[in-house]
């Protein structure tokens, strides 16, 4: 698994494609979460495919939506695609007329053990794929644009999205389709971004993982005060999904302008990665955002 911060002389920031980035990443990135229904280590790939990651890069696929947890998706389907695990994905449930869910992805786990002249499925898992970015605020951890919580995405996977392919509707759907999966198990990526104002740091949640890819945030009048005089890189979101390697880099003076004029006109926070040179441009070593002074009690459109 890649860990954060990474060295600035890891071979990852070699990889000047954005896509195979996002690629490695999403797939080999920390996981959010660590719990019996989301184990930090799933799946467990096989030794051939992790001595030799970048030769299982699939092509970028044609993305149909804007949307980073959509992109994510498509990832993981390209990822597996191009080692050769066979899965169904977007399995839609129906009772009737209704529509009681979809799964995300039903992968059918090859059998590492079998002769090598003999294709053989171990088990068939249900994987529910989440890519999310939340800021510890007080008691809770909340999306940037403040319609997401955590407490409530955790409730949600738990009790609805990993239950849904056990629902007796689902049961001949998927007998059907010859998938009747074995394990119902949640992959989650993302950021957890804590207050550097230790007035208002959230507690962590029991299921986050201990190794978690951990950023901070800050108001923008607090900025001064906490940003470090560093280099930074200001990230659009289809740049968050992955550790950055940046083409340029600002100093902390004059990414303290632009916060300013951006906060003048928008009520909308920045994501910054803050980096250092490396071989191939600016490596990033630490995320953050800086938020609207209001925010959360306003809302701005992220």
């Amino acid at each position: 698994m890649l860990t954060t911060p990474l060295s600035p002389d890891h071979w990852y920031f070699t990889e000047t494609s954005a896509h195979q980035r996002d690629v490695l990443w999403s797939v080999f990135g920390p996981a959010l979460l660590d719990c019996s229904w989301s184990p930090a280590n799933t799946p467990a790939w096989p030794e051939h495919i992790q001595a030799d990651l970048l030769a299982h890069i699939p092509k970028p696929p044609t993305y149909h939506s804007p949307r980073l947890g959509f992109k994510f998706e498509q990832l993981w389907q390209s990822w597996l695609t191009e080692c050769q695990w066979p899965f169904y994905a977007n399995v839609q449930i129906h009772d009737a007329k209704r529509t009681l869910g979809e799964l995300d992805l039903l992968v059918q786990i090859p059998n590492t053990h079998a002769p090598a002249d003999r294709h053989s499925v171990a088990e068939t898992q249900h994987w529910e794929l989440a890519l999310k970015f939340y800021l510890g605020h007080h008691d809770e951890w909340i999306g940037p644009n403040r319609q997401d919580l955590l407490s409530r995405k955790l409730r949600h996977l738990q009790q609805h999205q990993l239950t849904i392919s056990k629902h007796p509707a689902a049961r001949q759907q998927l007998t059907d389709l010859h998938a009747q999966p074995n394990q119902h198990l949640a992959i989650m990526r993302g950021c957890l971004f804590q207050a550097i104002n230790p007035a208002l740091q959230a507690t962590l949640p029991a299921e986050v993982s201990d190794h978690h890819w951990q950023g901070f945030w800050c108001h923008q009048q607090d900025a001064q005060h906490y940003l470090p005089l560093a280099h930074w890189f200001i990230l659009a979101k289809d740049q968050w999904l992955s550790l950055a390697l940046a083409p340029c880099a600002i100093d902390t003076n004059e990414l303290l302008h632009y916060l300013g004029r951006h906060f003048d006109y928008l009520n909308v926070g920045l994501c910054l990665a803050r980096v250092v040179p490396c071989r191939t441009g600016w490596a990033e070593q630490e995320r953050w955002f800086i938020m609207p002074n209001h925010w959360p009690l306003q809302a701005g459109k992220s």
